[in-house]
């Protein structure tokens, strides 16, 4: 029965392509097509000028050479090149043959653009990325004609692809694809295979890996992907809309560094193209990338409009619904991780915040939603990242407002659901009209925001939605900070760094920059604009209070030429103003706190909900007893949320250095310093003697301690917490604290130990 499918499938119309990939010269390939039958006496041949889910015009036609046409008999026919993507063939009818030689992406000198992960790479004997549109062609008014792909492979190479082989053996694989839209929705990578499955469901996923340094393998990534998928599954109601797919990953450490590096997403896979680095380093960013990527099996495969489910290739015909497409998408990523308890409500809500103020710092904020989508390959090319970024502040504040009009019933999760059962993979509906079938699925306010915040130019008053979930907006806020003295690094020409002393502060002024320096190093490492992130993540990673700042800036004053200047001084906290922050309100209102825990997923109700008259907090003796055990234990996770809530919210904490000099901090910065340490070593501080003295509804408590940690070489010390604390809204407030520690000269008096 097998066999006669086959030849039954052979028999029909199709193009068939065959690959040689043993026979690679100059990085191209020469391919083969056997085309179906033409009717009509002249045809355009197209490779496609732009393909869904890049909004950019790659025009792969620019890489074909030798385009020939050719009868059954052998005979050539004329052909003539129309643009970079059309080639135009004459005495069509007689037509059964065209062969060409393509040239790969990665590697060629040609002046075009085009995403290496939607590109291509021939290395002879060791990969081939074959993302089929940098391949394959098809013919005019023929792009639901099946396509059938033969290719020859060099022994032990593995095709990695989501396409289910109809042919494989030793050295050969056959694919069949029903149309064009499904061709160029399939990448493949052929390589001496390092694979891992995870099972979801039952969906089965592939996770397949090249990486030539060996940095990096399949078996780790898989593990590590793991909880995104079941996390996925759960978020989608326990069931994914496909029955597999595969995670293709390049890590490239044996080519030039690529232009740009990032992720493809398809129907039922994902291409990735990144650099090779150290993978226990770099999962984190890897999960996050795929965990949007996968996220794709529901918008815009479920859902989507004509522009998309009917892609013209060859024209650039976009949607004005990218805020769906790719701002939701990549809001459910990160939603999903807090809504499943895969990262902490505090985490969800920095990098939301991250987002917005991303946003508002470099792009257009007036500059309506749905122009931009229609424009994102074009007059709005440069202001394309803000779909990632705006767009998923649309989906939360929309979230949040589904939530707040619904009372915690109805979310966007619900809305995208419902939307995907009214269209599916085969329906689409039209970009006009995708707001009132919302309205009609929802309330007409819905409506009234996706009109005036998407449609139109009108910034989204994010205090206002975020408020409804108790979430507060602070557009600014300063806050005590080591860093660079509050100066701004922009790059500039040459690929040197630019300082602006616009928001400079008293370190930045101590340390004398000057506005228009050139940035040449910090601490003894140059800095250039390719590196500035990595050398300032690691600076900032170690720097203490005390410690010396070196920096090198070329300066030029009026005529005189560029002279090599040297800064420093020693690091301390100044005020530094950061904006567009966020914060969970410390007593949020009933109705708050049911759309909050509606939206979070009730995952963590520690965090969620508000501590008032709880034990914790009823007594000055409890909270102080409650801020030893909440630092105190082995190595792992402390309860932050636990943490913050002893605390009002204009509580700061401070504590005097070996060499006797004061350094403040925010509760929070106490966290972000000492988060890392704690999950490293065991910390354990135990109360030797506390006196308190109390006024009404103000107290103040000096508590000697002494703490334990289990570092390498083991530290043990002692000091006294000086704590001021209020009484407000029916609980105990911690207001400020204050250390010094125990020395030879000045130890802890008697008086202070004991109860």
């Amino acid at each position: 029965m097998a066999a006669l499918f086959a030849d039954a499938a052979s028999a029909q119309p199709a193009y068939r392509y065959s690959v040689n990939l043993e026979n690679v010269q100059d990085d191209q390939l020469q391919v083969e097509l056997a085309c179906p039958p033409v009717q009509q006496p002249a045809i355009s041949f197209y490779m496609p000028r732009i393909v869904p889910g890049t909004y950019m015009n790659s025009n792969f036609g620019k890489y074909v050479r030798q385009l020939r046409a050719y009868t059954a008999a052998g005979d050539t026919l004329p052909v003539q090149r129309v643009n970079d993507n059309e080639w135009r063939i004459s005495n069509a009818t007689a037509l059964s043959r065209i062969s060409y030689r393509v040239e790969d992406t990665w590697d060629a000198t040609i002046d075009n653009m085009v995403y290496p992960m939607c590109g291509t790479s021939f290395e002879a004997g060791k990969n081939f990325v074959l993302n089929t549109c940098g391949v394959f062609g098809y013919l005019e008014g023929m792009k639901k004609v099946p396509f059938e792909l033969s290719f020859t492979r060099p022994a032990g190479f593995y095709a990695a692809t989501a396409l289910r082989p109809v042919q494989t053996r030793t050295g050969f694989d056959m694919f069949r694809c029903t149309t064009a839209d499904e061709l160029y929705d399939s990448p493949i990578m052929f390589s001496v295979p390092d694979t891992a499955t995870v099972q979801v469901g039952p969906t089965e996923v592939l996770v397949a890996v090249y990486a030539p340094g060996k940095m990096v393998n399949a078996k780790f990534v898989a593990a590590n992907m793991q909880k995104i998928l079941q996390g996925t599954r759960e978020y989608l109601k326990g069931k994914l809309p496909v029955d597999r797919y595969a995670f293709i990953f390049y890590f490239n450490s044996e080519q030039p560094a690529l232009q740009v590096q990032g992720a493809w997403e398809h129907s039922y896979s994902s291409f990735y193209s990144l650099q090779e680095m150290p993978q226990e380093m770099a999962i984190g960013g890897w999960r996050d990338m795929a965990a949007h990527e996968f996220f794709h099996i529901v918008s815009p495969l479920n859902t989507s409009s004509r522009e998309v489910k009917e892609f013209n290739f060859n024209e650039t015909v976009l949607s004005k619904h990218l805020w769906l497409y790719e701002g939701s998408t990549e809001y459910d990523a990160q939603h999903m991780q807090v809504w499943t308890g895969l990262k902490k409500p505090a985490e969800f809500l920095d990098d939301l915040a991250g987002k917005i103020r991303f946003s508002r710092q470099y792009f257009i904020d007036s500059l309506p939603f749905t122009e931009l989508s229609k424009e994102s390959a074009g007059k709005w090319h440069e202001q394309y990242p803000n779909v990632y970024l705006k767009g998923a502040a649309i989906s939360a504040c929309l979230d949040l407002y589904l939530l707040h009009l619904s009372q915690g019933r109805y979310s966007l999760q619900d809305l995208k659901h419902d939307l995907g059962v009214r269209y599916g993979k085969d329906k689409y509906f039209l970009d006009d009209e995708l707001f009132t079938e919302i309205e009609k699925l929802t309330y007409p306010e819905i409506r009234q925001f996706l009109e005036t915040y998407v449609a139109g130019p009108t910034p989204i008053p994010y205090e206002k939605y975020l408020a409804m979930g108790g979430v507060q907006y602070l557009p600014e806020k300063t806050i005590q900070s080591l860093g660079l003295g509050g100066v701004s690094i922009k790059p500039g020409k040459d690929d040197l760094m630019w300082v602006s002393t616009e928001n400079i502060n008293q370190f930045g002024k101590q340390m004398g920059f000057r506005d228009g320096d050139q940035l040449i190093s910090i601490n003894g490492r140059n800095t250039l604009s390719s590196n500035f992130g990595e050398e300032y993540e690691r600076f900032m990673s170690q720097l203490k209070e005390g410690d010396l700042v070196e920096v090198w800036v070329w300066r030029k004053e009026g005529k005189k030429k560029k002279q090599k200047v040297k800064l420093s001084a020693k690091a301390f906290p100044a005020d530094k103003k950061v904006f567009h922050q966020l914060e969970f309100m410390p007593a949020p209102t009933a109705a708050q706190v049911k759309v909050r825990n509606a939206w979070l997923g009730n995952y963590q109700p520690d965090v969620l909900l508000p501590v008032i008259d709880s034990a914790d907090v009823a007594t000055v003796e409890a909270t102080v007893a409650a801020l030893y055990q909440v630092i105190s234990g082995p190595a792992g996770p402390r309860n932050w949320s636990r943490f913050r809530q002893l605390f009002h919210p204009s509580a700061m904490m401070a504590s005097f250095t070996p060499a006797k000099e004061l350094r403040r901090f925010t509760p929070e910065e106490y966290i972000q310093r000492n988060g890392s340490m704690f999950m490293q070593y065991s910390f354990e501080e135990k109360e030797l003697g506390r006196r308190v003295q109390q006024f009404g509804n103000i107290a103040q408590v000096f508590t000697s301690y002494a703490f334990t940690a289990g570092m390498p070489q083991p530290l043990k010390m002692r000091g006294i917490n000086s704590i001021e604390l209020i009484r407000e809204n029916g609980r105990w407030w911690i207001m400020s604290i204050t250390w010094d520690q125990e020395t030879p000269e000045q130890p802890i008096p008697e008086k202070y130990i004991g109860f």
